[in-house]
Order: C-alpha cells, then structure tokens, then sequence
C-alpha cells in the first residue's frame, strides 16, 4: 500500500487522477487508471545494472507507453523495444538515439521499416525467411536479430500459442502482410 502522508504532493497528484478518472467515466469514457512510482522504476533499474552489468536491456515500449516512464529509464542508460514508428518516434523525441533501439515488430510494414532506418534505428528482429527478405529489400543496410523459436514442454496453454506465433522454426507458419 502506497503511503502519501509522507509526501503531499504524491498525495495531490493522486487524488487529481482519481478525480480525472471518475470525471471521464461519468462521460462514458471510462478507462484504467495505472498509478506508476517513477521511484520505483529507476530503483528496477538501477538495481538491474548492478546485479546484471553486462546485460544491457530493452524496455518493450508497447507494454506501457508512458512518456514519464521511457524518460526515467532513458536517464539511466536502458534501451527500448519499439514496434511501432510511433513508439520509435516517441522514445526518439525524448532525445533517445536510434542506436539505442531495436526495432522488432513481427510482421514489419515495410513504411514503418524505412522509417525506422531513415530515423537511424538500425537493429531490427526478423521471425523467418519473408520477414528476413522484407528487411533486405528495404532495408539492406539493416543489423538483424533473429529470433529463434524454442520448444518449452513446461508452458502453459496461452504461453505455447504466444511461442507458437514467434520465432523462425521447423513449423511453417502464415505469411505476414
């Protein structure tokens, strides 16, 4: 439980969402409210380069987009995820260099990857071969990951149809368009 005697101002920007929030459900336009303590994500980080220095990670930009939160982790050297050119755009304009980004949609629109490359974001994640010849043609000059699928006898049913999507493997798999 978040304690906000100790700090007024957490206390009243809190409040102030609660009350955004009611307002916009009173609307109909109801919605999550997700309350982050910035403190907390750069403590996860900082405790990640001390435990773990040689390990650079990327935030996955889509699982929350929040300007506040790719700043903070931006400050403390983490890297991103983007999978969109409008998460690219947005982590770029915090003044995050492209060569701090791997681009990694799975199935790329081939606007969105020249965007991504035009912006200088050279590192990308290809699943199999169309995705890889996608990337050669638009891409040529691209650094590519590829992402290997792996057999887990241990994951459950939802987790096995998420890996079932992802990764280049024996298993054909639909074209992506």
């Amino acid at each position: 439980m978040l304690s906000t005697r100790r700090s007024p101002e957490i206390a009243q920007r809190l409040a102030g969402a609660m009350r955004a929030s009611a307002q916009q459900a009173q609307l109909g336009n109801a919605g999550a409210l997700c309350v982050v303590d910035l403190r907390m994500v750069a403590l996860r980080a900082q405790q990640w380069s001390e435990l773990l220095p040689r390990v650079k990670p990327h935030y996955a930009v889509k699982c929350n987009p929040d300007p506040e939160i790719a700043a903070t982790l931006a400050s403390l050297g983490v890297n991103f995820d983007c999978a969109s050119a409008g998460e690219l755009d947005m982590v770029t304009g915090l003044g995050v260099s492209a060569d701090r980004v791997v681009y990694a949609h799975p199935c790329k629109p081939p606007q969105q990857l020249a965007h991504a490359m035009k912006q200088g974001c050279k590192l990308t994640v290809v699943d199999g071969e169309e995705e890889l010849q996608k990337v050669a043609a638009v891409a040529p000059d691209a650094r590519v990951l590829l992402r290997i699928k792996v057999r887990f006898s241990f994951c459950h049913a939802l987790l096995s149809q998420v890996w079932r999507r992802l990764g280049s493997g024996a298993v054909s798999h639909a074209p992506c368009r």
